[in-house]
């Protein structure tokens, strides 16, 4: 039956509207409904379909029939539902009940861990389970703030949790990523990676994470949205229209659930986000790629974070789409932070990554990371042709600059480079700014951008954009603003420290942290409405 439901067009263009109707019904529908459409999806999508924490059989082969997956759904609903004690009953007054859910295929493939207190009979016998990892992980003390950081955003959710264990806190950033992944240059580390190239002990240890989140975290928050889910085999398909089981199970059983915006495509639709860009979409290389970005499937990430995350952290980004526009979206500076110690503009810098300079030169700093998959054919969001262009001018006229032009540096390096520059040119065609230019401000660095201050008017102005000491330029200012900053070093300098005191107070972990535990707060106090001025400084 599963084939009845696969996408009429080519895989990965558009989402799979039977998947989206799955999706929208378990996030609507109450906790005791879930298991019984984890069943449904199952039957519609076949064996392969992982719905954790619900229906996941030892033997899928077992399941012949409609009445049998049926019974299997309400017999798990019994099992995860019910009271410990009415199960007992159930089981003395109907022993038949207990063989027929071994026949039905159960999983009992752990059988050393012996749970018998209340809450713990989902992971007894169902799951494969890590008790090691399980008992390893830090436990909440009552009225203790928590939260846990599920898998890389960056840096940043490695240095939040740190810096909210200073306030307190039990937060604990988690991350099931391989080590040698293609991004893992964008990380600094984590506090806990439960990574496995073993698929089995991988799942044993996310079975583990989730009855620790369950158990101990007030909220669980993520980034990236085709990594919406604590297991790999719920991670978002080229469709963008898998369904997070795991979440909408955490969210039911009262677990607050946050998420942040990796880019543009997080939720906001290409058209509108072109038009309202004025054509920032055009200078894109995945434009005309839908198996990466369209408005189907980018505006169903949008609908799904509408509707389940408590926190949805724009992070100064666009404001397009209606999901960045409701009350529980945060659009000031919450979790994108640096540490200032680390990234300090009297940092050491190691021999070999010092940069070769004359007396009176000027150093201008420009960086793009995945350079080659980010390039073609003219395309260039950064604008990285056009800050070439102005740089080789600028000499041709006899100026004493020099360009650095590195990419694909590991983000613990890059701190080094970006430190000994004169003026740093980031992206000149978004209109927002990125990790590049916070890094560069948190060093005390004239960062030149293109940044477009104005907001929405049914969300008002931005405090954090307002602020902001950036020096906006694009790709036709370009030359002119760096000739400017070129031509006056007090400029420079002023410009220079006003970054530095603006990254301290909006993107330092400890201002993070603290405008983080307000809106968290104010979260938990059941005031949907999160991005208010209170909530920005103490």
């Amino acid at each position: 039956m599963g084939s009845l439901f696969n996408n009429a067009k080519r895989p990965g263009e558009v989402p799979n509207p039977w998947r989206i109707f799955i999706r929208k019904l378990a996030i609507a529908s109450p906790g005791w409904a879930l298991g019984p459409i984890a069943s449904l999806n199952r039957l519609l999508f076949g064996k392969s379909e992982l719905c954790p924490p619900f229906i996941e059989y030892s033997n899928p082969s077992d399941w012949r029939t409609f009445s049998q997956k049926v019974k299997g759904a309400a017999g798990y609903f019994a099992r995860t539902y019910l009271p410990v004690w009415l199960q007992h009953k159930l089981l003395e007054r109907w022993p038949r009940l207990g063989s027929i859910r071994r026949e039905l295929g159960f999983r009992q493939r752990d059988s050393t861990l012996v749970t018998t207190q209340p809450g713990e009979e989902l992971y007894k016998g169902l799951h494969a389970f890590d008790k090691a990892l399980y008992e390893s992980l830090p436990r909440t003390k009552e009225g203790q703030r928590s939260v846990v950081f599920l898998n890389h955003s960056y840096y940043h959710h490695y240095y939040l949790a740190r810096a909210l264990r200073k306030r307190g806190w039990n937060a604990i950033s988690i991350v099931s990523e391989d080590p040698s992944s293609s991004s893992s240059n964008f990380y600094h580390g984590e506090d806990v990676s439960i990574w496995d190239a073993d698929s089995t002990i991988l799942r044993k240890r996310c079975y583990s994470l989730m009855r620790y989140v369950e158990e101990n975290a007030r909220m669980l928050f993520w980034h990236n949205e085709n990594c919406s889910s604590i297991f790999h085999e719920c991670y978002q398909n080229a469709g963008r229209d898998r369904t997070p089981w795991d979440l909408i199970y955490l969210k039911r059983r009262g677990v607050k659930l946050g998420v942040s915006m990796s880019g543009c495509l997080t939720g906001t639709g290409q058209t509108e986000f072109n038009e309202y860009t004025g054509g920032v979409c055009d200078t894109c290389v995945w434009q005309d790629n839908p198996e990466v970005c369209s408005d189907p499937k980018n505006l169903a990430i949008g609908e799904m974070y509408e509707n389940l995350a408590d926190l949805y952290a724009i992070e100064g980004d666009w404001v397009v789409n209606q999901s960045r526009k409701t009350d529980r979206a945060y659009r000031e500076p919450l979790t994108f932070c640096l540490d200032h110690e680390i990234w300090h503009p009297d940092l050491e810098v190691p021999v070999d990554k010092k940069f070769e300079k004359e007396d009176g030169e000027i150093l201008i700093f420009h960086a793009v990371g995945n350079y080659v998959s980010r390039d073609d054919k003219g395309r260039n969001i950064k604008g990285t042709p056009a800050v070439l262009d102005a740089v080789d001018r600028l000499k041709a006229e006899g100026y004493p600059v020099k360009l650095v032009f590195v990419h694909d540096v590991h983000s613990k390096d890059m701190k080094y480079y970006q430190v000994q520059a004169d003026i740093v040119v980031d992206q000149i065609i978004y209109g927002r700014y990125g990790a590049a230019s916070r890094e560069s401000m948190m060093l005390g660095k004239p960062t030149i951008t293109k940044l477009v201050r104005e907001q929405p008017l049914e969300v008002g102005p931005s405090q954090s954009l307002e602020e902001c000491p950036l020096i906006n330029a694009n790709t036709e200012t370009v030359y002119d603003v760096l000739k400017r900053l070129v031509l006056d070093p007090e400029e420079r300098e002023r410009i220079g420290r006003a970054s530095r005191e603006y990254a301290i107070k909006w993107h330092s972990a400890d201002a993070c942290a603290a405008r983080f535990e307000r809106v968290y707060d104010r979260m938990l106090s059941g005031d949907h409405r999160l991005d208010v001025p209170e909530t920005y400084h103490g």
